[in-house]
């Protein structure tokens, strides 16, 4: 997927997952009555939508631009999504029926990604050296556990390789990183936008100023319950920290391609289930203490890592378990230590992807921690699943035309 394309977006080569489609122009296709290949995409930027609402004040710190991103389908899932009109809220609801659940179908070749860039501007520019950033690194502790402290440490990206205060210790070149230079209609596109409904300023990217990737999480349709990949630079890859480990991290060095550089340096954490061993697909409530199952933590630490029980999660035992114990005592399969970002699992969270008449056009209100979800659960009565695809979710995704061009 990050392999050099001869594509180009404003002048430079794009990798192969940057060619891939964004939700908006299934959308611009949808509207347009047009063939995916048909339609335009230069619409502003390639790469950022919204920025996240939630976190990252640690890892900012001070304040210095904002985490972006944008999700993107694989050209197979683009067209499932364009032949099903599942990005249009009308035909969603046409699905909704009173007491049933429905659901939308992808297909097994269909793959959805969610990268998320820093862009390093003046606001991340080390004083007197034009061509050195910094930002606040991820360090959760080796193999596991709760890490002390989220973003403690503070690492510079120089953009001349050949500077001598490269270290690879507390400095580094920006050729270890994914990265890219910010165009005139990406810098536009980014400082004009939202920070997911609320109005963000302060930012000032001019083209020109280097993105660099954090990480991306990678989903394939090959599972009904999708596989959850999540992949994030660390400094050392080999024994990388929480969420991955060197389990892990022995795993991808026994690939009989080697990764190449600088894709070496993105370790990989994996949900191929909600709890160890995998609980079933649908059935009545199980009471997991029982069961005696283990959490399986997935996570992005430059997303889910700074989210909060009290901004993201505060309502999760209550909504989802407590108020159905009635139906079966859903809340004994409730795990009550998942209850922030860092004990979250993609797959428990994109499980909640589903819409009805009552829900706000907000999907955060139903993302939840590490817990097992069954897809038949009372909560999704009267709704339409997304199949996994927060994406889909009306109003979650800006429409094309959200940004102007410059």
């Amino acid at each position: 997927m990050t392999e050099t394309t001869n594509q180009k977006y404003k002048g430079r080569k794009l990798r192969r997952y940057e060619t891939w489609y964004a939700p908006q122009d299934v959308m611009l296709a949808m509207k347009e009555n047009k063939g995916l290949g048909e339609v335009s995409r230069d619409l502003g930027a390639l790469q950022f939508r919204q920025k996240f609402k939630f976190g990252h004040e640690d890892e900012l710190n001070p304040q210095a631009g904002d985490i972006s991103g944008k999700v993107k389908y694989n050209p197979a899932m683009a067209q499932t999504a364009l032949n099903g009109k599942f990005l249009d809220s009308m035909v969603l609801k046409t699905m909704i029926k009173q007491g049933e659940i429905n659901t939308v179908n992808f297909t097994t070749n269909n793959v959805m990604l969610k990268p998320v860039y820093r862009v390093l501007t003046t606001m991340n520019q080390v004083e007197g050296k034009k061509d050195t950033y910094y930002f606040h690194l991820w360090t959760g502790k080796k193999d596991g556990g709760k890490p002390d402290s989220l973003f403690s440490k503070k690492i510079y990206v120089c953009t001349n390789p050949k500077d001598p205060s490269i270290d690879n210790k507390t400095t580094y070149s920006i050729e270890k990183f994914i990265h890219h230079k910010m165009s005139e209609d990406e810098a536009y596109t980014y400082n004009h936008s939202s920070k997911e409904g609320q109005e963000f300023v302060g930012d000032s990217a001019i083209a020109g100023d280097p993105v660099i990737l954090l990480g991306m999480h990678v989903s394939t349709r090959e599972t009904k319950r999708w596989t959850w990949q999540s992949f994030y630079w660390t400094e050392n890859p080999d024994a990388p920290v929480f969420p991955s480990s060197s389990v892990m991290a022995a795993g991808r060095n026994k690939l009989n391609k080697k990764l190449e550089s600088p894709a070496d340096h993105y370790a990989v954490t994996i949900g191929y289930s909600m709890m160890s061993p995998a609980l079933p697909y649908d059935g009545g409530p199980i009471d997991i203490a029982a069961k005696g199952v283990t959490p399986v933590y997935a996570l992005n630490p430059y997303i889910e890592g700074t989210f909060t029980e009290k901004e993201v999660f505060p309502n999760q035992l209550s909504d989802y378990y407590k108020n159905w114990g009635a139906e079966g005592n859903y809340k004994k399969q409730f795990y009550i230590g998942n209850n922030d970002g860092i004990t979250s699992n993609c797959m428990s969270c994109h499980s909640q992807a589903y819409y009805n008449n009552q829900m706000l056009d907000a999907a955060v209100g139903g993302f939840l921690a590490d817990q097992y979800v069954n897809r038949d659960a009372p909560w999704f009565k009267g709704s339409v699943q997304l199949d996994f695809a927060w994406s889909l979710f009306p109003g979650f995704e800006p429409p094309p035309s959200k940004v102007d061009q410059p």
